[in-house]
């Protein structure tokens, strides 16, 4: 005997949408996208006004600029290896791309040196981290992206243990609030700087050169 069809399900069916953060979100909420690019969601008129002036109020952070963020130098980011650290370390050679990969690497680091984020190395380093794109479809689209092989820095830098908080700590804290703010950085990772005797420890190995 054929089986009966499950009888139709009394929930509505909330279309598919992705916010610029690839997170998924439902159609029924109002989107506003301001000319600073900022994307405001919400069904209160007032207070999406309210948003958005605090927005106009400081341009300069919705911006790219060729500068990185204003850290003093004791606040810069610093890279402690262990001890006898020269005799772990194992210099890499670049990895082969493929044309398609070629085009994804020259615009993104073509884009870094010209924002200042990324410079030549000519000076002896025993640093050097290969490259690779990876590729995967966001909203139908096939995107590349650089990613950088640290492996090797990993094995000789020192282990931070900060404890970092729990994902179910940072929902707790958020039950019961009447507004979410998500803040994301461009492109965070070049944004900081490094300390200056550590920036060869980040040094890159590709096809382009170091």
């Amino acid at each position: 005997a054929e089986s009966e069809p499950e009888p139709p399900s009394d929930r509505p069916k909330v279309p598919e949408k992705y916010s610029p953060l690839g997170i998924k979100m439902p159609t029924s909420t109002p989107e506003v996208v301001t000319i600073e690019g900022i994307h405001i969601y919400g069904k209160y008129q007032d207070l999406i006004r309210r948003i958005t002036k605090v927005v106009r109020k400081f341009p300069r952070l919705w911006i790219e600029k060729d500068t990185p963020i204003d850290v003093p130098e004791e606040d810069q980011m610093r890279i402690p290896l262990v001890e006898g650290w020269q005799t772990q370390l194992k210099p890499a050679r670049s990895y082969p791309l493929s044309q398609k990969d070629r085009a994804v690497l020259d615009s993104t680091f073509g884009a870094l040196h010209n924002l200042k984020r990324m410079g030549w190395n000519n000076r002896p380093t025993p640093f050097t981290h290969p490259i690779f794109v990876v590729w995967r479809k966001v909203n139908g689209v096939e995107k590349g992206r650089v990613v950088i092989d640290m492996r090797q820095l990993n094995r000789v830098t020192v282990p931070d243990a900060y404890p970092l908080p729990l994902q179910s700590d940072i929902v707790g804290e958020l039950r019961g609030k009447k507004y979410i703010t998500a803040i994301d950085a461009a492109s965070f990772f070049y944004q900081f700087r490094v300390y200056p005797p550590h920036q060869d420890r980040f040094t890159l190995v590709s096809p382009r050169g170091l």
